[in-house]
């Protein structure tokens, strides 16, 4: 599984699709695992408040392309915060329908009335769930964690859904994840930061 792929099935109910958070936390979430699989395969780094792109090799995954595409052509002057917004702004459309290419979710219309709504619901509850019990039992462990789970309990942190993801989860679990976050190296450290800022912001901006 992609990383972004992860963070969106956590976010959003394993039956209905609903999302479990603020939308905009969750756009600025699945930018910044977007970001997180690029760093995963050495194609970019963040530092300081920007993103340098140290390979520009495609990458397997055609969405993953797409965005260190965008990534090279902002060089040298890629600041970060600037990305995850404009990311975001497509990003859970995006990776929706890679998880509909991998046969994970589908799109089901409801009529209300006068207009049609529609949302992406996992095609297997399941396997959706999974990923949440997965985290939790993670932590609750002493299993080695990998620099996929790292990036994404920081992320799903930073936007808000730690909580969800240690419900009923025993006291050792909350102690690792803290842990976790002590010891993020720096470009994880600072995308996860500014992600938590950009969601803080934008959720104050719409309260206002």
């Amino acid at each position: 599984m992609w990383l972004a792929d992860d963070l969106y099935l956590v976010a959003h109910h394993d039956h209905t699709g609903r999302p479990h958070l603020h939308p905009r936390a969750i756009q600025l979430g699945l930018a910044a695992a977007l970001l997180g699989e690029l760093m995963l395969a050495d194609r970019i780094a963040v530092q300081h408040g920007r993103i340098y792109v140290r390979n520009q090799q495609p990458p397997p995954d055609a969405l993953a392309h797409t965005i260190l595409d965008r990534l090279a052509g902002q060089q040298p002057h890629c600041d970060l915060r600037t990305e995850l917004s404009v990311i975001g702004g497509s990003a859970a459309q995006a990776v929706a329908h890679r998880l509909e290419r991998a046969g994970l979710v589908h799109y089901v219309q409801t009529r209300r009335l006068t207009r049609t709504t529609g949302r992406w619901v996992p095609t297997d509850p399941t396997q959706a769930a999974w990923r949440t019990a997965r985290l939790r039992q993670l932590l609750s462990s002493r299993d080695e964690v990998t620099w996929h789970d790292v990036i994404l309990v920081a992320l799903l942190s930073a936007i808000g859904a730690a909580g969800r993801v240690l419900r009923d989860a025993d006291p050792q679990a909350r102690l690792r994840l803290k842990g976790i976050l002590a010891q993020l190296p720096g470009s994880v450290a600072e995308l996860v930061t500014h992600t938590e800022a950009a969601v803080g912001n934008a959720i104050l901006a719409q309260r206002r």
